[in-house]
């Protein structure tokens, strides 16, 4: 499936971009159906903390994933794959800065470095460190691994992060602050529902890696390879876990509320799992089954021939078998000019 033929990667793109369009669109439908933005009121550390770990140990499982996927990368090759990724998923490329900077009086710089560059940062950071776990740590002892990471989330979270936050403080001066009247407020116009739904393509097209990788490691059908992913890019992006947690500590007074104000965002990322796990089962039955059904269809045919040969020698059989190929999944008689 590495190797798609150009209209394949064309197709394969404009079906992403209708997956984050749709996906996006839950949100957008439930925000203007009247569902409220989530609400979270004071949480205690351990609850930041509890999703920060779960997602380190996400980032650790994926790192393994991506050394398996090859072999031959370095450590730098490894690191810049597992940082795009991550990066992705959190949309800190491209859709926070420039969907939240159009609400923002059209501030994007401003945005980007006083919200988003300390999240870059940080994610560099992580990706980097647990890198270096996955491997060392991992080839010997897996539990020493898992402690690592966790004793290095507790110190990102009390330490790192901060430093991130106050690097970025001296740069603020010398940027253009937004003015308040120029702040937009939901319901947005219908610009930044474009902008929003067409850079989600960014952590989709990493949300199907994340499922191709999946597919590699182990495939045992359409359904598992669904859940799979849908629990991957839950851990990865918190969301799975901040739903959870946000039912006890959201300052929405009525339950259902609270989960309505935050599936709409839970939703897009179990609606990207079953999309970008169907593609992949359908690009893998296209491209790759014929290309085995060729090498099955060879390799009888060789058997056939020196079995029947020993038993019949001097037998044409061999030019009858070779008047034969597989061609479109079938097959079919060789055309001779």
């Amino acid at each position: 499936m590495i190797f798609l033929p150009i209209k394949a990667r064309v197709l394969l793109g404009l079906y992403l971009l209708i997956v984050a369009t749709l996906a996006v669109g839950i949100h957008i439908q439930m925000t203007n159906a009247g569902v409220r933005y989530p609400q979270w009121f004071d949480q205690p550390i351990w609850v930041p903390l509890s999703l920060f770990i779960l997602q380190n140990m996400g980032i650790l499982w994926l790192s393994e994933r991506i050394k398996e996927w090859r072999t031959s990368l370095s450590f730098i090759g490894q690191w810049a794959v597992l940082f795009i990724m991550m990066a992705a998923l959190q949309e800190l490329f491209i859709r926070l800065p420039l969907t939240a900077g159009y609400t923002v009086d059209k501030q994007f710089l401003y945005l980007w470095v006083s919200n988003y560059l300390p999240e870059l940062l940080l994610t560099l950071v992580t990706t980097g460190v647990i890198n270096v776990i996955s491997r060392t740590l991992m080839l010997n002892n897996k539990v020493i691994a898992i402690l690592v990471v966790i004793i290095f989330t507790v110190l990102s979270l009390f330490f790192i992060q901060p430093a991130f936050q106050d690097i970025t403080q001296p740069l603020m001066p010398y940027l253009t602050s937004p003015d308040s009247a120029g702040v937009l407020e939901v319901p947005y116009p219908w610009q930044v529902d474009v902008i929003a739904s067409l850079t989600f393509i960014e952590p989709v097209i990493a949300s199907f890696f994340v499922c191709y990788l999946i597919y590699l490691n182990h495939y045992s059908g359409l359904k598992k390879l669904m859940l799979q992913t849908i629990l991957a890019l839950l851990i990865l992006t918190e969301s799975g876990v901040t739903f959870v947690f946000y039912l006890y500590y959201s300052s929405i007074e009525s339950y259902v509320d609270r989960i309505l104000s935050v599936s709409q965002f839970t939703l897009e990322w179990v609606f990207i799992g079953v999309a970008v796990s169907a593609a992949i089962v359908y690009l893998q039955t296209l491209f790759r089954l014929p290309e085995c059904a060729t090498r099955l269809f060879l390799l009888v045919r060789k058997a056939l021939y020196r079995k029947l040969l020993r038993h019949r020698p001097g037998s044409n059989l061999e030019s009858v078998l070779n008047n034969y190929r597989w061609t479109g999944g079938q097959i079919r008689p060789t055309i001779k000019s």
